[in-house]
């Protein structure tokens, strides 16, 4: 369960420092990262476009800048990160990666399986008292399924050093 843990902590850690860093560097440079367009494009903020100019007037809380809207953004999606993110199964880690501009094609299907599967079995046992386990976890099949894991973290962080 700690293992599980630290997963969680992991990426939750370093998707909330590639925004952090992706921000900085678009308030230093200008220069607008994938993982900061990625997060933009699934942020759905905006208020339909004015028709006339007369109408944008000085209202800029109803047409917020982008410099707002992007700080809106990262708000919005760290929120999510320290608050609701509740595990590492795939719909978790869906909602982590896909915001940072992380594509279908760029996630292993077989270690999000793996990951999935280890998670439900890790809920499964910390929702279940010592007395009630019925199954014994064999320590080489878990060591093996851990490591598996890990690396497909590390996959994933050589995957957002990009974004």
């Amino acid at each position: 369960m700690l293992t599980h843990a630290e997963f969680e902590a992991f990426i939750e850690d370093r998707a909330l420092e590639v925004v952090a860093n992706a921000h900085a560097e678009w308030e230093k440079t200008g220069v607008i990262r994938p993982s900061l367009l990625g997060l933009m494009s699934h942020w759905e903020s905006s208020p339909q476009i004015p028709e006339t100019l007369s109408e944008l007037g000085d209202n800029s809380s109803k047409y917020p800048t982008l410099a707002a809207r992007i700080k809106a953004a990262k708000g919005h999606y760290s929120t999510y990160i320290k608050t609701r993110n509740n595990g590492i199964k795939e719909k978790n880690l869906l909602l982590i990666l896909l915001p940072l501009g992380v594509t279908k094609i760029e996630i292993t299907s077989t270690w999000l399986d793996d990951t999935e599967s280890w998670a439900k079995g890790r809920g499964a046992v910390a929702h279940t008292s010592a007395a009630k386990m019925q199954v014994q976890l064999d320590p080489r099949i878990e060591l093996a399924t851990v490591r598996k894991i890990r690396d497909g973290f590390r996959d994933v962080d050589k995957l957002l050093l990009q974004k």
